[in-house]
């Protein structure tokens, strides 16, 4: 594989006012460096087609690929999994002999992010639109709405089920009952602890009886921690917001734990102030017993660290549950010749060996299960096959801004007013009616 491009060394060619105004906007961004992109090969493709197209036998082959891929996945020495996809990005460029895979890099979110320059990219300069992109699932939803990405029906590409992937995969690869992305990794909510135990917690009471610090991400604004302890209580969601309702029981009794976990000394006061799983593993491995994190975050401390055990967080009952999301490749591309070398690339990064090598170095979790074949067989795996098993995918970003600030505000009436557990799930269920 190519060094990957970089924006200060690879000029881009004005396609009429629109594409310099683009230009002048990214550069002037904060990422605007990252945003920079390469000028075409082949003429200036047409808008994003709904749908596969059937390649013309007289056309050219592309020369060059085109992957966006966020700054965690970096395809270089910088780290562990840098390292495999770089070799495996070059090993699929000596398979088709001519072909470049053009490397960019964007951030994760915000400004210069692949969410956003997918939307400017397809306004100012639809020629220079990624053939293969690598999102995240709020991203890739918005994608889709947005036909920013190319339907994977018709393709060779399966929709992924089960027992070769994930039960999350599925859910994760369909939006409206479209196959949009192949997922390929994820990352799952769990409990982490400062001290390897050949037992964990397995129900809520089970941690009542600890004599230090629990960090939960109180101040999250996904609720990711706070909804699925109503979901691992017997709540449901709806689907979408024509029928928006909760659950009061269930919410009373996640409620009336987060209260005992409070009454107890248990849970830390500094968890109303913590917004995320890797801000409270961050501030545990400054002391305290346990943390709310995720997967990832987890594989990535046990590098450096020695002292830590995972494990599906507790449940009212025992039950194996727990919340997961993931990342997808997407094709972006309307043109018939890079739409089949874009699935054949697809396909060459979702191998199982591959997948399972990259996932365990990357520190995330394979959307497939059998890549769990390639990994070592200690602890880490054991958790990761727990949490493949029980995950179950995110709510839609829809349902996560209108139910996030209701779960919030019931959690700080607990915890800081010590309001009845009932009574604030009788609140946040009446604020949900019109």
């Amino acid at each position: 594989m190519r060094p990957i491009s970089s924006p200060q060394t690879d000029p881009f060619r004005a396609r009429g006012w629109l594409a310099a105004i683009f230009l002048l906007l990214t550069a002037c961004s904060p990422q605007g460096a990252a945003a920079v992109l390469s000028t075409p090969t082949a003429a200036t493709n047409p808008a994003v087609s709904p749908a596969l197209q059937t390649p013309q036998e007289t056309a050219q082959p592309p020369s060059v690929l085109r992957l966006w891929l966020p700054a965690s996945m970096r395809p270089d020495a910088s780290s562990p999994g840098g390292i495999l996809l770089a070799d495996r990005i070059a090993a699929f460029e000596a398979a088709h002999p001519g072909l470049h895979v053009d490397v960019r890099i964007k951030a994760e979110s915000g400004p210069g992010g692949l969410r956003e320059m997918l939307g400017l990219t397809a306004l100012a300069a639809p020629g220079a639109l990624p053939d293969v992109v690598a999102l995240d699932q709020s991203d890739l939803q918005a994608a889709s709405l947005k036909h920013l990405v190319v339907p994977l029906d018709g393709s060779t590409l399966a929709i992924p089920a089960q027992p070769t992937w994930a039960m999350f995969a599925r859910s994760l690869s369909l939006i409206n009952g479209t196959f949009v992305g192949l997922p390929f990794a994820g990352d799952c909510e769990i409990l982490v602890q400062t001290q390897p135990t050949t037992t964990s917690p397995i129900l809520w009471t089970d941690l009542l009886g600890w004599h230090r610090n629990l960090y939960v991400p109180l101040a999250d604004p996904k609720a990711i921690f706070l909804l699925s302890d109503y979901l691992a209580a017997g709540g449901r969601l709806p689907g979408g917001l024509s029928e928006v309702s909760l659950s009061a029981p269930a919410l009373t009794s996640s409620l009336a734990w987060l209260l005992d976990l409070s009454h107890s000394g248990v849970l830390s006061a500094e968890s109303l102030q913590i917004a995320s799983f890797n801000q409270a593993l961050g501030i545990l491995e400054t002391g305290g017993q346990g943390a709310i994190a995720s997967y990832s975050g987890y594989a990535t401390a046990t590098r450096t660290r020695g002292d830590l055990s995972g494990s599906l967080p507790p449940t009212p009952e025992g039950q194996s549950f727990t919340l997961v999301t993931g990342w997808s490749w997407a094709m972006a591309t309307s043109d018939p010749q890079r739409q089949q070398l874009a699935i054949e690339l697809i396909g060459w990064l979702s191998d199982p060996e591959f997948l399972g090598n990259w996932t365990r170095a990357q520190g995330v979790l394979p959307a497939r299960l059998d890549a769990l074949s390639w990994w070592p067989t200690d602890a880490q795996t054991q958790l990761a096959r727990a949490c493949l098993s029980a995950g179950v995918l995110y709510p839609s970003d829809e349902i996560l801004t209108t139910f996030a600030p209701v779960f919030s505000q019931a959690a700080q009436s607990v915890v800081t007013r010590r309001e009845d557990p009932s009574q604030a799930a009788a609140a946040a269920v009446n604020s949900l009616r019109p």
